[in-house]
This record gives structure tokens, C-alpha cells and sequence, in this order.
């Protein structure tokens, strides 16, 4: 339920104001369809081995696409974004890529070391789109 806004956590009762505190600052206002399509979906898995092999297949293509600019990064294992080190000041690039239309979040913000890198995400990217943009990528960095 990538991107849905709702999710649920189990633990001892001592941890969940702790959690509680997270949340209201992650989840705040989720819209009401995420919660009554939450609701369906927590009643019929029928959607999650498909869902699976869809987020599966997008890693799999941009991992290969990083792989063919020689980017630096951790392949993710159950995210849906990748965090490469760009090799420049990330907010620069992302500022010049958005421009040839290719959106992606500045690593800086997430911490000191983080300043070289970008987040991209592919929850709710197609291929098609991971391919448009990585030849947009390819083609201004090359």
C-alpha cells in the first residue's frame, strides 16, 4: 500500500506513543479512499504478489540504469526509492534536471553526508518512465 498514507504497527503498549509521535507527523489527514481501499485490501491479498513483482521489476530496471552511469549506491531491498551519490551538489542537479524534466529529491536535507546524493523513487513511476528519464539522464551527463 506503497504511497497510501495508512499502515499499522504491533508492539509491546510502552512503545506506541513513541510511534504515536512518528505518525502524526508522517500520516497526518490520510485521504479517506487509502483507508477504506486499506481496509478491502487487508481482506483480499490477491493483489500483493502482483504488486510485488511490479515494485520488483521498476528496481530492477533502475538498478541497472544507476549500474549504467557508474553511480555509487546501495540497491534497495525493500524501499521504493534508490539514494545514489551523483557525484556533485545535489541540490544543483536536481535543479538542473527538473528543468529537462526529471524529478528527483536533493539527498542534502537528510543529513551531512547525504550532500552528493539523490533520492529517486519508483513507487509510482512506470518502466516507460524510468527509461525516459534515465535517457534524459544519460544524455546530459554524457
Amino acid at each position: 500500500m506503497t504511497g497510501w498514507r495508512v499502515g499499522w504497527i504491533i508492539d509491546e503498549p510502552e512503545n506506541i506513543e513513541e510511534y504515536a509521535k512518528v505518525s502524526r507527523a508522517s500520516t497526518a489527514c490520510p485521504p479517506r479512499i487509502s483507508q477504506y481501499a486499506a481496509i478491502d485490501a487487508l481482506n483480499n491479498d490477491s493483489h500483493v504478489e502482483q504488486m510485488r513483482e511490479t515494485y520488483e521489476e521498476r528496481r530492477d530496471l533502475l538498478v541497472e540504469r544507476m549500474d549504467d552511469l557508474d553511480w555509487d549506491f546501495v540497491a534497495p531491498e525493500g524501499a521504493i526509492y534508490a539514494f545514489p551519490e551523483v557525484g556533485q551538489d545535489s541540490w544543483d542537479f536536481c535543479m538542473k534536471m527538473i528543468d529537462k524534466g526529471v524529478a528527483m529529491v536533493p539527498g542534502e536535507p537528510m543529513g551531512p553526508e547525504s550532500d552528493e546524493k539523490v533520492r529517486i523513487c519508483f513507487g509510482s513511476t512506470t518502466k516507460k518512465e524510468i527509461e525516459k528519464a534515465f535517457d534524459t539522464l544519460e544524455k546530459e551527463l554524457n
